[in-house]
């Protein structure tokens, strides 16, 4: 059964997308810290030339992100910048041929791919791991900004993987409440939210309403 169009949003420069995605027949999808944290190195290999991740959260059988597509200029620098042998889609990026959807599209598929082969290896587990294809969803106004990063914080609280989702470890959330040393992202979505009380405030208070938000 072919998935909604809004979960098959196209990517373009400077937009902010929901992606998540789970496992097939909803397989455990991390056993251990160590797949949590490879997740989390791959995503940042394959991904961060073209995105910003502005929160996340790993949970047993899926995972949310929300990203920031860089602009192109941007994305070009990275790309220049990276000391490993470009792929197709990024020699054919840098050259004007192909857009940044596709150019995404395929590091997404690259990056799936290298999670999924090396969880089957540890685990001597085959075939594939995530479903296809994976969602995306285009964040286009302000009021849902502060609710996705709301939602996937309190994520784990909503699938009763974790009771207090201000201490779940596999999330964002600690990050941005540790009070210092924060990026050049993360201050941008304190700012947004009016310092990092009101974060805080917000994601408390907020707490019932998206426990049955359906995104």
């Amino acid at each position: 059964m072919p998935i909604p169009i809004r979960y098959r949003a196209e990517f373009f420069e400077g937009q902010y997308f929901h992606v998540f995605n789970r496992t097939n027949n909803k397989e455990i999808l991390f056993l251990s810290d160590e797949n949590r944290t490879f997740f989390l190195t791959q995503f940042e290999k394959h991904l961060s030339a073209g995105v910003d991740a502005i929160c996340w959260a790993l949970l047993n059988n899926h995972f949310h992100l929300f990203l920031r597509v860089k602009s192109q200029g941007a994305i070009v620098d990275s790309l220049s910048q990276m000391k490993t042998r470009h792929s197709l889609d990024q020699r054919r990026y840098l050259a004007g041929e192909v857009s940044v959807n596709i150019l995404l599209q395929q590091s997404f598929k690259r990056f799936f791919q290298s999670y999924a082969q090396a969880f089957n290896k540890q685990h001597n587990r085959s075939g594939n791991l995530f479903r296809r294809p994976f969602r995306r969803v285009a964040i286009l106004n302000d009021s849902y900004f502060t609710k996705i990063i709301v939602y996937i914080h309190t994520n784990p609280w909503k699938h009763r993987v974790f009771e207090d989702f201000t201490k779940y470890k596999w999330s964002s959330y600690e990050s941005f409440v540790k009070g210092s040393g924060l990026n050049a992202v993360e201050q941008e979505v304190i700012d947004w939210f009016g310092g990092t009380d009101n974060f805080i405030n917000v994601h408390l208070n907020a707490t019932p309403i998206y426990k049955n938000l359906g995104l």
